[in-house]
């Protein structure tokens, strides 16, 4: 069974998540007087709070809330900024880097075609990072294989991506849960809602 996040970890991860996943206060700053941003004044209200207490990446707490944020990122932004920010957190776990691996496709850019791109980059550093031991922690499993990341052998071949073996190398068996949906993260809501700190 996943952990489950505390209700105090869930409420900074979720608003984090569903808030655009801003890397720090200084690219906050940015966004707010950027016109296309406008809406953030708007999202942040829902959750009772002015634009500039919006919760970044870099203001997360726990390995956990890290995990949660990774597993709900908006991938069509297409900002490896946002996937920097996590694994550069000094309590990014290995399983929270191989999550953003995974999810982000980073077979794909493995590729010699693709290598040099900033996606390139970024997935060659989380798995030379988590091959040096370089997480804070190895504590969060993430199986590809049960989570159907996984590409087929002729994507693999025909493409000429290189994956690491030692990211499908067993480290750990805890798992946190992801999906915002679980009936205790949704207790969680319902109970910000019904005490008017969400939704006004």
């Amino acid at each position: 069974m996943a952990k489950l996040l505390t209700q105090e970890q869930f409420i900074r991860a979720y608003e984090c998540a569903e808030l655009g996943c801003i890397a720090n206060q200084q690219r906050l700053t940015q966004l707010l007087v950027d016109p296309d941003y406008d809406a953030l004044h708007e999202y942040s209200a829902y959750f009772g709070k002015a634009a500039t207490q919006i919760i970044c990446i870099s203001d997360l707490q726990s390995m956990e809330e890290l995990h949660f944020v990774a597993g709900n990122l908006n991938w069509d932004d297409h900002d490896p900024d946002m996937v920097r920010a996590i694994i550069e957190h000094p309590l990014c776990d290995a399983g929270t880097a191989l999550l953003l691996y995974w999810y982000g496709q980073g077979f794909y850019y493995s590729t010699p075609q693709r290598l040099d791109t900033p996606f390139g980059q970024l997935f060659k550093t989380i798995t030379e990072r988590f091959v040096a031991r370089g997480y804070a922690s190895y504590k969060i499993h993430f199986d590809p294989i049960k989570e159907c990341f996984m590409p087929s052998l002729e994507d693999v071949l025909t493409n000429g991506c290189q994956i690491p073996g030692a990211i499908f190398a067993p480290y750990s068996t805890m798992e946190i849960e992801t999906d915002a949906g679980h009936s205790r993260y949704l207790q969680f809501k319902n109970e910000q809602l019904k005490s008017g700190k969400w939704g006004q």
